[in-house]
């Protein structure tokens, strides 16, 4: 549990909430406070085998986060990313859709979910976890978890992939 996040043993992940058809799987509970200590030698070696291959990584992403923002641009519903500052670096981590309210939100997850396209919302407020046993009451953050959701982003993702998540998403905002 403090290895992976303090997150709760019985906490299923993401992608198995979605299977287990909870409601807004990317939802979590925390039992302890944690981190990520997952490494060992055998994935620190993939790391620095894969850090070779990062620029390389990082082009596809960008032209993948392009190919979004050409396509999604006119969907009607759909608020997409404003495109990186000038004179910044991306490392093109993941793309965010936005829509108008919570109701919205669940039923594009649910449409691309049932079209066996996972998607989740980064980060998920931490004041919201019952862990902290926070009062704060921060409208931007809370505002943005309930219509916010990323898409899939990664660079073995192909042109074909890349397609029929878009017409998913087309077909959600026809069809709503």
């Amino acid at each position: 549990v403090t290895r992976f996040y303090g997150l709760k043993p019985s906490q299923l992940s993401g992608y198995d909430a979605m299977k287990a058809k909870k409601e807004r799987w990317w939802e979590i509970e925390l039992e302890y406070h944690g981190n990520r200590y997952l490494i060992n030698d055998i994935t620190s070696a993939i790391a620095l085998a894969q850090m070779e291959k990062l620029d390389a990584f990082i082009k596809k992403r960008k032209k993948i986060w392009h190919y979004y923002q050409t396509k999604l641009k006119s969907i009607p519903g759909i608020k997409i990313p404003k495109e990186p500052p000038k004179n910044t670096k991306s490392s093109y981590y993941f793309y965010w859709v936005q829509v108008q309210n919570e109701h919205e939100q669940l039923s594009l997850a649910n449409h691309l979910a049932k079209n066996s396209i996972y998607t989740s919302f980064r980060y998920y407020p931490l004041h919201l976890i019952s862990y902290y046993q926070s009062n704060a009451h921060l409208s931007a953050s809370e505002e943005i978890s309930k219509k916010t959701l990323n898409l899939p982003l990664h660079q073995n993702l192909s042109k074909k992939d890349l397609d029929r998540i878009i017409y998913t998403v087309k077909d959600w905002s026809q069809s709503t």
